[in-house]
């Protein structure tokens, strides 16, 4: 195949943008400001914890959880076997079936011929081999796009950076396999080796022609062959003398071989656009763009996943140093590979399908946070719905528990939270308690505003109409005991605040900052005797104080 000087400028090119991406991407380590944390460290410090951190793990007991990291994490995936063994059938099948056709295909010349004494590409079994490891890796495709199509969470999810991901992959595998089809049929690939390696004319070539014809499934386009057996016999001989040491015949290749059938028909046009030439380069820079691409896309966790894998199972952030932490916090933000488990899981996720916003989920919310430390601009509105978000997440800990990569999600989000208030968006339950606080309390000589309760699940007039202001509903709540004078710290207690809906002053009771301190531990709920749903007020009080900051009723910048 072509290995003329654009392949060679070409090779070099994208292994130079490789290396420049793996340096950014570094740099980005060791600068990349990712909490609080991460401000107290600068980029030697990391570089050190790193070194100190590698070395006092390998020369000591911790080394045996390092290797069983390397074996059952990262080897054999036992995390993800755990949780979906579909998703680890195709992340097996994808990893595997590319690594081997990298080393033994794409490194051939290297690893291949250093490992087989007899290796030639074109003989058995390293012809079945390589289109077996070639149908391997389009099974895992084929499984990871069903996955994103048919689950619905994952399918919500999916973006540009996974698509391009399977594309591509799909792209070299597929153009690959038409490549060897197009060899196998292909009558200037047929004289270009004579001419190299057999320099055979006239009936001997004729008949090694015959011979490939019937057993190689060669294309001669406008030559009537002869098959009778004494011309396949001769033929035979020579493809013996001069062929049979580099060439078995190509039906081994399964999946190229039913392509170069297909393609049989046209193969005279093919011919003359030297297909095979044209589908080499199109494989070739499929691959180099994926090498270039490498370091900017998703692919990249294929070096920083099992970096997360084996840190998560050797380094515990309580006890580490600051600079580790931060370390490990900007890694983990490139270890993602947007499989979509902590989405899957989250115990949120019904907020997100109330509320619409993206960033309540958790594989979102990692990849908004990766973009605000990469530097990209985020409008007042985004950074907003990413602390709101944020804020809503109850930290149970569980997408930290099940992320098959070991990414401490929980040390993530509250990083973000540092991120954003160092940026000066302030918690949004804060920004609401701000906003509604000493709504409907008129000034001197002002009328009170009345106003009917919104038709909502708790504000119905016969929930108002059973209190009789027993006061148990303040004297059981742990808020109001809390406070030495809770009328100052709270405005309303629980029992004036059932008083004031009843009377339609909405907005007073909304202003309580009573609503944002409530625990919702329903005591008072539970102690009413008469059944008036009084936590349940209370925290849709607070959501209507929210949503009034929200559609920007009150200027809260």
């Amino acid at each position: 195949m072509p290995n003329d000087n654009v392949t060679i400028v070409g090779l070099h090119l994208a292994l130079t943008l490789f290396g420049l991406g793996m340096l950014f991407r570094l740099g980005a380590w060791l600068w990349r400001n990712v909490g609080d944390e991460a401000r107290q460290a600068g980029a030697g410090a990391r570089a050190l914890a790193a070194v100190s951190g590698l070395l006092g793990t390998i020369f000591s007991a911790k080394v045996v959880t390092l290797v069983k990291a390397l074996v059952l994490d990262v080897l054999l995936q036992q995390k993800v076997y755990k949780q979906d063994k579909l998703r680890w059938a195709a992340h097996i099948c994808i990893y595997v079936g590319f690594m081997l056709l990298l080393i033994f295909h794409a490194l051939q010349s290297v690893v291949s011929v250093a490992v087989f004494d007899d290796f030639q590409s074109t003989l058995n079994p390293y012809l079945f081999l390589r289109n077996f490891f070639g149908l391997v890796v389009l099974a895992g495709v084929g499984v990871a796009i069903y996955r994103r199509v048919t689950i619905k969470p994952i399918k919500a999810i999916s973006g540009g950076a996974d698509k391009i991901a399977l594309t591509l992959l799909a792209v070299i595998m597929c153009s690959g396999v038409v490549l060897e089809g197009a060899k196998i049929i292909s009558q200037r690939d047929f004289m270009r080796m004579n001419e190299d390696y057999g320099s055979l004319e006239g009936e001997e070539l004729t008949a090694l022609k015959a011979y490939w014809a019937k057993n190689f499934s060669v294309a001669f386009s406008g030559e009537e062959l002869p098959s009778d057996e004494e011309t396949l016999a001769a033929g035979a001989e020579l493809h013996a003398d001069s062929c049979a040491s580099c060439h078995s015949e190509p039906n081994a290749a399964f999946m190229s071989y039913a392509a170069a059938q297909v393609m049989k028909p046209a193969a005279g046009a093919l011919d003359r656009l030297d297909a095979p030439s044209l589908l080499y380069y199109l494989h070739y820079f499929a691959c180099l763009l994926g090498l270039i691409y490498l370091p900017f896309s998703k692919f990249l966790h294929i070096i920083t996943s099992p970096i997360a894998m084996v840190v998560s199972q050797v380094m515990d952030e309580k006890t580490a140093a600051p600079a580790a932490v931060a370390l490990r916090r900007a890694i983990d933000l490139d270890a993602c590979t947007h499989c979509g488990t902590c989405t899957l899981h989250c115990s949120v996720l019904a907020s997100f399908q109330t509320m619409g916003n993206d960033g309540i989920l958790p594989s979102e919310k990692l990849a908004a946070f990766r973009s605000l430390v990469a530097g990209d601009r985020l409008t007042d509105a985004q950074l907003f719905a990413l602390r709101d978000a944020n804020d809503i997440c109850t930290r149970c800990h569980r997408c930290t528990d099940l992320c098959p990569v070991g990414i401490n999600l929980q040390g993530l989000w509250t990083a973000l939270s540092q991120e954003l208030e160092h940026r000066g968006v302030v918690s949004t339950f804060v920004v609401a308690r701000q906003a509604v606080s000493g709504l409907g309390r008129p000034g001197k000589g002002q009328a009170v505003k009345l106003a009917r309760p919104e038709k909502s699940l708790v504000f119905q007039a016969d929930k108002f109409r059973k209190c009789f202001e027993c006061q148990t509903c303040t004297n059981s709540c742990p808020v109001v005991a809390a406070h030495a004078e809770p009328i100052k710290s709270l405005d309303l207690v629980p029992h004036q605040i059932m008083h004031a809906l009843a009377m339609g002053m909405v907005d007073l009771a909304m202003g309580a900052r009573m609503n944002y301190d409530c625990l919702t531990c329903y005591r008072c709920q539970e102690q009413c005797p008469q059944g008036v749903p009084i936590t349940d007020i209370l925290y849709e009080l607070k959501n209507m104080g929210y949503q009034r900051v929200k559609s920007g009723l009150e200027d809260v910048a």
